[in-house]
């Protein structure tokens, strides 16, 4: 089993929508936008969009529906639709990229008042997950502001 059917299977699927027909899943549940970021980043809010895995899907079931037409009128159609759902797929993708990463850079300067150059050198010089660079400015931010250390205690 692939990487993508491996995803695929932790998404709910929908019912058929006239306005979002290309969609086969529903989008990821996130948390209350008043959370606090650490359990934002732990639930998944800032993963890669589902988009992503749904459009790489459409391609794989491209794949394996073409694999049993014969007739290339039908294999024409077959493509036509399945490239359509993918090409509105990935536009969704690029759309809710660009959404998370906003959302994203937003809640770091809120919670850790830095600047937009900061969490650039941040996000730059952090090797690791989302997790990693969460502790590492929250580190700083510690160091920093030593009498704001309470707001972390239960994030371990």
């Amino acid at each position: 089993m692939s990487y993508v059917r491996d995803k695929i299977a932790t998404f709910t699927p929908v019912k058929y929508n006239q306005f979002y027909w290309w969609r086969r899943f529903k989008t990821r549940e996130t948390l209350h936008p008043l959370k606090p970021l650490y359990y934002k980043i732990k639930n998944g809010d800032y993963e890669m969009s589902d988009y992503f895995y749904q459009a790489k899907y459409e391609l794989e079931l491209m794949e394996e529906k073409l694999s049993t037409i014969k007739h290339s009128d039908e294999r024409f159609e077959a493509t036509k639709l399945c490239m359509e759902r993918y090409r509105r797929l990935m536009n969704d993708y690029e759309k809710d990229e660009e959404k998370i990463m906003q959302q994203l850079k937003k809640d770091f300067k809120t919670v850790f008042q830095v600047s937009e150059e900061e969490l650039e050198r941040y996000m730059e010089e952090c090797d690791g997950d989302l997790m990693c660079l969460y502790n590492t400015v929250k580190q700083d931010y510690v160091r920093k502001r030593p009498d704001k250390e309470y707001l972390f205690k239960d994030q371990q």
